[in-house]
C-alpha cells in the first residue's frame, strides 16, 4: 500500500484522486490521503494562505501568543510546522517591519 501511495503522490494531487472516487473517505483512499499529507506537506497545504495553513494545523493560537509576544524564533518554528520554513524568516521580518498591518 506504501509504494502505491508514493507512486499515486507523485503523480496527482489528493484532490484529483478523490475527485475520482466520490463520497470515499475511508480504507485503501482514507489511506492514500493520510500518507500523502505526512509524506508531503506541499500538498496538504497546497494553495492556502500563512494564516490558513497555521489553523488548518491547529496552532493557531500558539502563532497568535508568538506573535503578540514578538517571540521570533517561535514564530519561525510555528511557519516550519506548516511547510513555510524556507519563507519563514522574511515572513517574520515583514510582520514585525509593519505590526499594526498585522
Amino acid at each position: 500500500m506504501f509504494h502505491e501511495c508514493v507512486i499515486l503522490q507523485r503523480c496527482f494531487t489528493w484532490e484529483s484522486i478523490r475527485a475520482w472516487l466520490p463520497g470515499l473517505k475511508s480504507g485503501p483512499v482514507g489511506e492514500w490521503q493520510q500518507k500523502i499529507d505526512v509524506m508531503n506537506g506541499e500538498a496538504r497545504y497546497a494553495e492556502m494562505t500563512a494564516n490558513e495553513r497555521l489553523y488548518e494545523a491547529g496552532i493557531m493560537e500558539a502563532w497568535d501568543a508568538a506573535r503578540i509576544s514578538r517571540n521570533r524564533d517561535r514564530m519561525i518554528e510555528l511557519l516550519s510546522l506548516v511547510d513555510l520554513g524556507s519563507h519563514a524568516e522574511k515572513i517574520v521580518d515583514t510582520i514585525f517591519a509593519d505590526p499594526k498591518r498585522y
